[in-house]
């Protein structure tokens, strides 16, 4: 492991198979401690776990039930804090970094004010990086994915944890806006990359004109279109232009739901469930 990196990293993990030791093993020497924090997972997963703990140093965590990402990821935060680490890493199961990936995000704490720095996210289907040809090596962005993300563990301190509400997806987003909304700035370091699952793949045609969309479940699409409502009433007045990108972004999804996908039924219930549990403020585990 490194030596006075003063950085946690946190696995969060959910029926992980055998490619993880592989993603453990990448990241493992970057850092000065490990978590692994794991959501009620499968009896085949927790071996896979446990094999990874005969071999290295680190914590488990194995939570009996699926709490939410938000859930797992606080987990990580409160043990950074709790035990003095400086800053904190999250990472997925299925993200793969690169050697110095630790090392090239710190330095963008050297400005002031950045509460989060983070690399730039490449599909992992397609396995080719080209080296950013632009002189900065950090801009600013308005929000980052929460795999390979790097906190400051001082702005989790003034801003809390993450909005376990949420359970999964745009609980990164939410963090992200709350961030600036307290003046921190997020960085992305375009020399620093992760290989990230972006998603299921599907591709189409429209008059010759080919182009791929991802592909989610109606469940994820429960949470996706109930979060975004939670968003809208929190931030419409504080970032409102991400709100509005946000909203353009779903509205699409309505229609590639109908136009390229099969289940167009399922698809539509669990949206509209999503939007009516947003506006009813009902968050947590969607309850089937």
């Amino acid at each position: 492991m490194s030596n006075k990196l003063n950085t946690l990293a946190v696995f969060v993990t959910f029926n992980c198979d055998e490619s993880f030791k592989k993603v453990f093993d990448d990241l493992y020497r970057q850092v000065d401690k490990v978590l692994i924090v794991d959501n009620g997972s499968s009896p085949k997963t927790i071996e896979i776990l446990e094999s990874i703990k005969h071999h290295y140093e680190l914590d488990i965590l194995l939570l009996e039930t699926n709490l939410g990402i938000a859930k797992a990821i606080n987990l990580g935060f409160e043990k950074a804090i709790n035990e003095g680490y400086k800053y904190v890493l999250t990472m997925d199961q299925d993200s793969c970094c690169e050697a110095n990936l630790v090392r090239k995000l710190l330095k963008g704490f050297k400005s002031q004010n950045v509460g989060l720095v983070a690399p730039k996210i490449i599909d992992a289907r397609n396995q080719e990086y080209n080296k950013s040809n632009d002189e900065d090596e950090f801009i600013v962005v308005d929000y980052v994915i929460s795999s390979g993300a790097l906190f400051l563990v001082e702005a989790i301190k003034e801003i809390g944890f993450q909005n376990e509400k949420y359970f999964i997806d745009a609980v990164d987003f939410e963090y992200c806006l709350k961030l600036q909304v307290k003046g921190f700035k997020i960085f992305k370091c375009l020399d620093a990359y992760i290989f990230h699952n972006l998603g299921s793949k599907k591709d189409c045609s429209v008059l010759g004109h080919k182009f791929s969309i991802i592909i989610h479940s109606p469940e994820r699409r429960f949470y996706m279109y109930r979060n975004h409502i939670f968003l809208s009433k929190d931030y419409i007045l504080l970032k409102p232009l991400f709100i509005l990108k946000r909203t353009y972004f779903l509205i699409k999804f309505l229609f590639q739901i109908l136009l390229f996908e099969k289940n167009k039924t399922e698809n539509y219930k669990f949206i509209a469930k999503g939007i009516i549990n947003g506006f009813k403020d009902i968050g947590g585990r969607l309850e089937q």
